[in-house]
């Protein structure tokens, strides 16, 4: 149980730190979810879009956030 919950906390810290190397230096990409920890450009998505979501886990600040700015249809999937 300890080692999944260090697991799963060393892959967020990975994940953000690289979201924040590779995907946060395009002017027009833009933060969402809790603490901005999620990116996507803005422009690409409208109320025609359709976001496929995998792996959501808990959280989906993200997902509803896009909801909520675009009025989009998002269709989450989770194992």
């Amino acid at each position: 149980m300890a080692r999944s919950l260090v697991e799963h906390r060393l892959r967020k810290m990975a994940r953000t730190w690289f979201d924040s190397v590779f995907c946060s230096f395009h002017p027009k990409i833009k933060g969402l979810g809790k603490n901005d920890q999620w990116f996507y450009v803005p422009d690409l998505v409208n109320d025609a879009s359709i976001i496929v979501s995998g792996g959501v886990g808990r959280d989906i600040s993200f997902e509803h956030r896009l909801h909520e700015l675009h009025g989009c249809d998002i269709h989450l999937f989770d194992p």
